[in-house]
């Protein structure tokens, strides 16, 4: 099942890459990217093995003049870490962080702020990233949202968890933006 989830991540990747909107990044662009996140002490990335084991998982997307930058962080099972990064034409990178609802008994309690996602992606045509974290292998058990590009940063516009083993998913959104 992981080799299959690979495959088909990798194929979207390719997808995406062909059509000009995402494009792998060139090893030194990965070397500057991950130097700056150690410099950070924030990720617990295992040293970044699995961004230099599958390179073609690492990409840089580019919205207006803003370069999106999303590296691998860790490969699971059923999920994968992804953390990303940003910057402003040659300017400096900057971290991106999201804001991610704080849940009990599947309701909203509070937000905190992440700086990494499972299991992601990002749409060009629409400027979001969505993830979909995975509690058990099969997915039937999971939580993820939907953050859009404004103004220079991602905003949290949906939040879904489905906390019922019941093998089919199904969940409820607990949080949304407009």
């Amino acid at each position: 099942m992981k080799t299959k989830i690979f495959v088909i991540t990798l194929s979207v990747l390719t997808f995406l890459s062909s059509l000009g909107w995402a494009s792998e990044l060139e090893k030194d662009e990965l070397n500057e990217v991950v130097a700056f996140a150690k410099t950070l002490g924030v990720y617990d990335c295992y040293d970044f093995e699995d961004a230099y084991r599958h390179p073609e998982m690492n990409q840089v997307y580019t919205v207006g003049e803003h370069s999106i930058y999303n590296i691998v962080c860790i490969l699971g099972a059923s999920n994968f870490g992804t953390v990303w990064f940003q910057r402003l034409g040659q300017g400096p990178l900057k971290p991106i962080y999201f804001a991610k609802p704080i849940l009990s008994s599947s309701r909203v309690v509070g937000l905190e702020t992440v700086n990494e996602l499972a299991t992601t992606s990002f749409d060009p045509e629409t400027t979001e990233i969505s993830n979909h974290e995975k509690w058990a292998g099969h997915g039937d058990q999971s939580e993820g949202g939907t953050w859009k590009f404004e103004d220079g940063r991602f905003v949290l516009k949906e939040y879904h968890v489905d906390t019922v083993a019941d093998q089919q998913v199904n969940p409820i959104t607990v949080f949304g933006g407009e």
